[in-house]
């Protein structure tokens, strides 16, 4: 199963969590013995879900018919990485007791059930956790970390593209009095997302997404973009025979976007040959896509009995294609597009933990034009961007461009002078 964020562009801790679920642990005879009662973000059937920032706040209920010699009662938020379904590894635990029994000598005394010994009809006690921003990681989880570090908690992550999942559990333990005494033990999943903030555009940015108008370019706004180095294009055209020019992309910055928002680019095509700069300027042509990186590892055992972690393999996976306007400028032997990637609204936000994570990349490939056999297939071009699901934007970006859903070509929305295919 996927765990899919909100479909909100940008989430926010201002609305604290505020629905209340229901847990229970039932005897034989189907008796509540307990009731975990936590404040959520989603409605059942959903897990309980919280944001990066908001606390976890709740109510432990037990119960007994009879009276009982308990020793305490706690509870537990537990961090787990699991490894195919087998190895689990934990990075976060913070234990909380709720109630203890009052051992001879001790001069520990319960301040809800008073000096009893023994527990008999209901007791509630409230308990509320705040999850740390960061934790720290060693060699169990991250095999190439020289020392331990501080790393931001990561979301909750169920997915089959995983070899791993990422999960968090509150756990209420009951723990008795006696060697043959059973402890009781309800567990209960809940959903975690950190927030990452995109951060704040250039004002000129800004300002075009506020008025509704086209994006200043990079030679008018050489501070609202990132711009690389050209790489070449190199290959056999049908008819014409070797050709060659150049792609000089920039893209909006900071490289940092909200999930369900765009990601401009300009792309600047120059060749000598003018039938093949006609060729590689085509809308049609140009192969730029974003893709997200699966950081992957399998853990192995080494000559010891101990464990390891062995690099794994990490998987690409195209989440949307460039739709570019045609030729917003020509000059001699150069010509100049305007693009956009539509990202999806359900991305999970960019994030590395140790040996585990999610890293989105812009990449170029030789461009896709009849008759052209490109001279290699490999990529040509790579930048790394931020994918975030909190944004401070009051104005989102106007997209100036979308794609049809029958001939998946790009349509005017309202341009003001960009000349579309």
């Amino acid at each position: 199963m996927d765990v899919k964020l909100d479909e909100a562009s940008s989430l926010s801790i201002r609305n604290p969590p505020h629905l209340a679920q229901e847990f229970y642990l039932a005897d034989d005879d189907g008796f509540h013995t307990i009731k975990l009662k936590v404040l959520s973000m989603a409605q059942a059937p959903s897990e309980p879900s919280y944001l990066e920032g908001q606390a976890i706040e709740g109510e432990v209920t037990i119960n007994s018919r009879k009276p009982e010699s308990v020793k305490s009662v706690s509870i537990s938020l537990i961090g787990t990485l699991r490894y195919s379904g087998m190895d689990d590894r934990s990075f976060l635990t913070i234990s909380k007791t709720l109630w203890q029994h009052q051992s001879e000598g001790s001069s520990f005394v319960s301040e809800v059930v008073g000096y009893s010994n023994k527990l008999e009809g209901q007791h509630n006690w409230p308990f509320s956790f705040s999850l740390p921003e960061y934790v720290r990681l060693g060699k169990k989880l991250w095999h190439d970390v020289q020392s331990e570090q501080d790393v931001r908690l990561p979301p909750t992550t169920l997915s089959k593209s995983f070899e791993w999942d990422i999960f968090y559990t509150l756990v209420v333990e009951v723990k008795r009095v006696g060697f043959l005494s059973s402890d009781d033990t309800l567990k209960q999943s809940i959903v975690y997302t950190p927030l990452i903030r995109e951060p704040t555009p250039f004002p000129s940015r800004l300002q075009a997404y506020k008025d509704g108008t086209p994006l200043l370019s990079p030679q008018n706004d050489p501070q609202g973009w990132k711009t690389f180095s050209p790489v070449e294009i190199e290959g056999k055209l049908e008819g014409t025979g070797k050709v060659k020019g150049t792609y000089s992309l920039a893209i909006a910055a900071p490289l940092a976007y909200s999930e369900g928002s765009l990601i401009p680019i300009y792309l600047t095509v120059e060749s000598e040959d003018e039938g093949a700069l006609a060729h590689f300027a085509d809308p049609t042509a140009p192969n730029v896509t974003i893709y997200h990186r699966l950081r992957n590892t399998s853990p192995g055992v080494d000559n010891v009995g101990g464990y390891i972690v062995l690099p794994g393999n990490e998987s690409n996976r195209p989440l949307g294609k460039a739709v570019w306007a045609k030729h917003v400028e020509n000059k001699p032997g150069i010509k100049v597009l305007y693009g956009e990637i539509k990202l999806p609204e359900n991305l999970r936000p960019t994030f590395i933990f140790g040996d585990v994570g999610v890293q989105y990349f812009v990449e170029a490939y030789a461009p896709t034009i009849p008759g052209f056999e490109p001279a290699s297939h490999r990529r040509l071009f790579e930048a790394e961007v931020e994918i975030c699901n909190s944004s401070e934007q009051a104005a989102l970006p106007a997209a100036w461009l979308k794609r049809s859903l029958k001939l998946e070509n790009a349509v005017l929305k309202d341009a003001q002078g960009l000349q579309l295919v």
